[in-house]
Parts: C-alpha cells; sequence; structure tokens
C-alpha cells in the first residue's frame, strides 16, 4: 500500500496542481504508515480477554452515539441547533450513518463469538434504527450488500475470490463508461428512480473522457478539483416534472471536487500504472488475510464483507483521498484483525 502514495508524490512532477498532490500523497503515506503500526501492536499484544473487552467498549461506544442520534431525530434537531448552528438536517449524520454501517458486522461477529446475546441485540438493532431512520441510502445499501456477502462466503467459502473479483475488475475497466452513450430520455428515466444519479452518469462520462487524455500515468494526485473544464456548468437533461407540470434544464457542474468514485478518481489521477499498483496492493492484502490455503485461511466472510463494504462506500459518495473515511476503514481493518475466528475448513 506504501508504494500508491510514493506513486502520487512521483506524480507532483506532471501534476496539474503539483501542491495538493504533494500534500495529499505525504498525508496517505503518514495514514497508512499509522494504520499498520496500530493494526500491528494491537493484534500482536492483546490477549482474547483483551479483545473481549474491547469489543464491548466499542459497542458501548457505538450504542451511546446511535442513542445521542435517535434522541436528536426524536428532539428535531434541539441538540444540534443548541450547539449554535441555525438549521437542522439529517444530512448532517450521513458521515456517522456510513460509520454505523461499516462497523455493524465486524463488531457483531466479534460479539457473537464471544457469546455477548444480549449486548449484540442492542447493538445491531439500534444500528439499523440508526441507519434506517436516517434515511442514509449509501448506509442502507453498505449493510444489504456485506451481510449478503458475508452470508454467501460463510456458505461457501470458495465463492470469496469469485465475489471479490468483480469489484476489482470493475476497477480496471471502468473508463469504458465513455463508450455507453445515454440520451435525454435514459437519463430523466434514471433521474427519476435517483435524483442524483443522472447527474453522477454525467461526471463520470467526463471523468472518463478527461482520462483518456492522460491513460498512462493521469492527471496527478488529487487533481480532480482542477481538471480543465471540471467547474463548467452543464446541462443534464431536460426532462418534465410533474409537480410544475413543465419542462425543466436541470445543470450542474461537471466534475464538482472529485468524481464520487474512487475507481474514476484513480483512473483519472493516477492513470493505468497507479490503478494496478492499487490493485496490486488490494489483492496483497486480501492473499494475506484470507490465506493461500485452507490451513492458513483467516475468517473469510469477514474479510470479503469488509472489503465489499469499503469498495462500495468508495463507489457511490466519497473521494479516494478524504481523511475521514480512510480512518474509517482503517479501524475497520483493525476491528475485523482482532476478530479472529477460528481458522477451519467449515463450508468448503
Amino acid at each position: 500500500m506504501f508504494i500508491l502514495p510514493l506513486y502520487g508524490l512521483v506524480s507532483a512532477a506532471w501534476s496539474i496542481n503539483p501542491q495538493d498532490s504533494v500534500a495529499t500523497s505525504l498525508k496517505v503515506f503518514s495514514f497508512i504508515t499509522l494504520g499498520a503500526i496500530l493494526i500491528g501492536v494491537v493484534r500482536q499484544n492483546t490477549t482474547q480477554a483483551m479483545r473481549r473487552n474491547m469489543f464491548t467498549w466499542v459497542a458501548y461506544g457505538l450504542i451511546a452515539t446511535e442513542l445521542v442520534i435517535l434522541a436528536e431525530l426524536a428532539l428535531g434537531g434541539q441538540i444540534y441547533m443548541l450547539l449554535g448552528h441555525e438549521k437542522f438536517s439529517d444530512i448532517v449524520y450521513s458521515r456517522g450513518a456510513v460509520i454505523v454501517a461499516l462497523t455493524l458486522i465486524p463488531v457483531a461477529v466479534a460479539l457473537a463469538r464471544h457469546m455477548n446475546w444480549m449486548l449484540l441485540a442492542a447493538f445491531v438493532t439500534l444500528g439499523l434504527a440508526t441507519i434506517f431512520l436516517l434515511s442514509n441510502e449509501s448506509a442502507m445499501l453498505l449493510v444489504g450488500v456485506s451481510g449478503i456477502v458475508y452470508a454467501l462466503v460463510w456458505w461457501k467459502k470458495r465463492l470469496f475470490w469469485a465475489i471479490l473479483t468483480l469489484p476489482l475488475l470493475f476497477i480496471l475497466v471502468v473508463p469504458a463508461l465513455n463508450l455507453i452513450k445515454l440520451d435525454a430520455a435514459d437519463l430523466c428515466a434514471i433521474k427519476a428512480v435517483k435524483s442524483t444519479a443522472a447527474h453522477r452518469i454525467i461526471i463520470w462520462q467526463f471523468t472518463s473522457k478527461m482520462t483518456m487524455r492522460k491513460p498512462i500515468t493521469g492527471w496527478g494526485m488529487d487533481s480532480a478539483r482542477s481538471i480543465p473544464g471540471g467547474s463548467d456548468v452543464v446541462s443534464i437533461a431536460k426532462c418534465y416534472d410533474p409537480s410544475l407540470n413543465q419542462m425543466v434544464n436541470y445543470v450542474g457542474e461537471r466534475l464538482p471536487l472529485h468524481p464520487h468514485n474512487s475507481a474514476f478518481q484513480l483512473w483519472l489521477e493516477l492513470g493505468a500504472v497507479g490503478v494496478l499498483i492499487a490493485l496490486f496492493a488490494m489483492i496483497h492484502l486480501l492473499r494475506r488475510a484470507h490465506g493461500r490455503n485452507a490451513a492458513a485461511r483467516g475468517d473469510s466472510p469477514l474479510i470479503a464483507a469488509v472489503f465489499s463494504s469499503c469498495f462500495l462506500v468508495y463507489s457511490i459518495s466519497s473521494g479516494i483521498w478524504q481523511s475521514w473515511l480512510i480512518f474509517a476503514c482503517i479501524i475497520l481493518f483493525m476491528l475485523t484483525a482482532l476478530s479472529g475466528g477460528p481458522r477451519d475448513a467449515a463450508h468448503e
């Protein structure tokens, strides 16, 4: 994983925004270093009893946070406004909802293994209630997909690589989206299903087009916000709005800040070289975590669920270099490493 930020640092030599490339590469390198040290130290210096206590207190902490969020929703945002903010919206807790969704399965699995059934029931119930009452679609999708992946790989561990190969292939071929042409009717139909989806498609098509201008090395790490033409406001689609009983021209920026998809951002900023480095790093980490044979295999269902969760959240909303999400994934990897189920060949 260290090779990717180092390549990002090198990319400052041709980046359209070299200052951001240097700053972001050093930031990501430091995060990975701290994460590796944290996971290594905690994993090597904790007993089973210490791990049990750790997961218990993690669950208590998340439950306390969820109770505050649920109280906030019940009070209509009074707590938030008491802190000096003028207006409350449940979008304030969108990142919190994603973190709750990311940690739900790893912590629940650990609590189940330690047979802490009452805490497990409270943790899962309040976690799901928080996610669904916030109506955060990303978090709901995370819980659904990670749960399905966990169940499938638990049922047949040989499905581990079959399932995880799909997101890896997606990263490899994503620029081909530029070859798919959608007309106004298609975009309006997509917008009717999900209001932001049509704009995302316009963003991704523009990103693919700009990627093809520098397909090998990319435009430089963290250069997405500086791509020429990215801030231009363009027509997304002209669609009929039944509430207004007229056609409405929906507009938006071609590339607001980042592509809202890690695969597109990797290709745009670091090109094929960066994508291959990232794929190699992910496959290497998965092979180490999963084990090369049945005897050395780790907890395949949990690893698959966690990887799927991280890939999904990076694919539907966030920028790849956002600090809060990098740290969330580091904590998630630590929880996964400490969960450490029995290594057996069951369900082969």
